[in-house]
């Protein structure tokens, strides 16, 4: 079980103080719906195998989405079994509790795996894709649903999962078709 680093609370509580307000409320609550089961990113993936020139990509990111949930949702989460901050907390939760563990946060794992992807195949989108992989992220560290480590272990782990996809298709199917 991962412990609880008191310094990790204490940015989670300064994040509380000093960004909590009603806008923010709202657009990182969006955000992290946006995450939810990796939905955003389902859709960019079929909006790009809807393009005959971008439909590797699509796939690639599909496989990229597969292979996140099997590491981080199946497996690590449930090996680390981590709490999530919450359980000792008396904060006001602006979305529901969440049944699963907290480590490492399937939000930030799936968003950088995807966008770790588009990057490889569109740099410029990817940027971009970045961004918003950070936004969904720390959206999470907003909504007091996930501690800094179970973020930064998802970013790793996403952007881990997607180095190793696109290096086999790189070496074993990418080789085929040139």
């Amino acid at each position: 079980m991962c412990p609880v680093n008191l310094f990790e609370l204490r940015i989670l509580y300064f994040i509380q103080d000093n960004l909590r307000n009603g806008l923010f409320d709202y657009f990182f609550v969006f955000l992290s719906k946006l995450g939810n089961a990796g939905i955003i990113w389902i859709l960019i993936s079929f909006y790009f195998m809807s393009k005959k020139e971008n439909r590797t990509l699509g796939i690639m990111m599909i496989i990229a989405l597969i292979g996140n949930f099997v590491v981080s949702d199946l497996l690590l989460k449930n090996y680390f079994a981590r709490p999530r901050p919450y359980v000792n907390s008396s904060i006001e939760l602006l979305i529901n509790k969440n049944n699963e563990y907290s480590f490492p946060s399937g939000h930030a794992s799936s968003s950088f795996a995807v966008a770790m992807m588009i990057y490889y195949f569109k740099k410029d989108i990817g940027k971009l894709a970045f961004v918003l992989a950070s936004l969904i992220a720390f959206s999470k560290l907003y909504l007091f649903m996930h501690y800094p480590t179970d973020i930064i272990g998802g970013i790793a782990i996403g952007i881990l999962i997607a180095d190793f996809i696109y290096y086999i298709y790189d070496k074993f199917i990418n080789k085929k078709t040139t």
